[in-house]
């Protein structure tokens, strides 16, 4: 099974929160459709990527990392590379090389974004179609590396007041923690 397939495949028995999420899945299966999708140099309408909201062992936590390039603080993710079997093993990698850690559980899919990368040096702004799975981290203890200026964890109620990209699937994820304990 392809990359494609295999994320055609998670997508189609996937739930979106609300109507915002839906079109988000609708336009990732819509580029499923078409050539490289995944291609980090496709710029109209943007391509897909993965990312991973990780989840701390113990607290209502979730990893963030204070992106080298645009300066926010982010969930780890990046682009999805040809040796990545699915989009959890994108995931699974870019939260490896990002803040070192590894899944305690099976990482799920949790969010679909559709979002803006900012314009920067000979990259145009363009649109990340971002896939997002959610795992309990193996350890808690965080090292920010390649492409994170920071890593930290963030309590639920604190990533709130971050961009409505992150905050929207932390608030699931919180609600999804309180319903577990």
């Amino acid at each position: 099974m392809t990359i494609g397939e295999d994320l055609r495949k998670r997508l189609k028995g996937y739930e979106a929160i609300d109507g915002e999420e839906a079109r988000a899945v609708a336009a990732v299966l819509a580029l499923l459709g078409s050539e490289t999708p995944f291609s980090a140099e496709r710029f109209g309408p943007g391509h897909i990527t993965a990312s991973a909201f990780v989840l701390h062992p113990d607290e209502p936590a979730l990893a963030l990392i204070l992106h080298a390039k645009i300066g926010r603080w982010l969930q780890p993710g990046g682009h999805v590379e040809a040796s990545d079997s699915s989009i959890v093993a994108a995931a699974l990698r870019e939260v490896r090389e990002e803040v070192g850690v590894g899944p305690r559980d099976e990482p799920w899919l949790c969010d679909v974004d559709v979002h803006v990368f900012p314009a920067r040096h000979d990259v145009p702004r363009h649109l990340h179609h971002d896939v997002r799975v959610a795992f309990t981290a193996d350890r808690a203890l965080l090292v920010a590396g390649d492409g994170a200026d920071e890593a930290r964890w963030w309590h639920f109620d604190e990533a709130a007041g971050l961009e409505r990209s992150v905050a929207r699937p932390a608030a699931k994820l919180a609600e999804w923690r309180r319903d577990r304990n």
